[in-house]
């Protein structure tokens, strides 16, 4: 994704260097506009990817340290307090990412709605 990004970010600017200064199709069609909308949906994508990582990477500390607490064979209390904060983190962060895709999704169409209809 990193690799899909810079290409699409070096696109649009060697795209952008060969634009007009001013607009002169209506505001729609204007190739800044269509650039912006590009850059607005790799930043999406972008945030998008860091959350997922967060997410995968709460389970992996989460999972690891239920890993390090088993092999210990001993026969004491565990006294791990990072479990619940690990749960509570890997919660909300699986939330964020569904409520980020669902408002990304909805912002999209929106935007494709109010183009056609102008």
């Amino acid at each position: 994704m990193a690799l899909y990004m810079t290409l699409s970010l070096a696109i649009i600017y060697l795209q952008s260097r060969s634009a007009p200064p001013k607009p002169t199709e209506s505001s729609r069609n204007s190739p800044h506009l269509r650039f912006l909308r590009r850059i607005h949906n790799l930043r999406q994508l972008h945030f998008t990817l860091f959350l997922v990582f967060c997410v995968t990477l709460t389970d992996e500390i989460f999972r690891a340290l239920q890993a390090y607490e088993r092999s210990k064979l001993s026969l004491t209390e565990s006294t791990a307090i990072a479990d619940p904060v690990l749960a509570f983190a890997f919660c909300c962060l699986i939330i964020f990412t569904f409520l980020h895709l669902l408002q990304w999704l909805i912002s999209n169409r929106i935007e494709k709605i109010a183009s056609i209809s102008l």
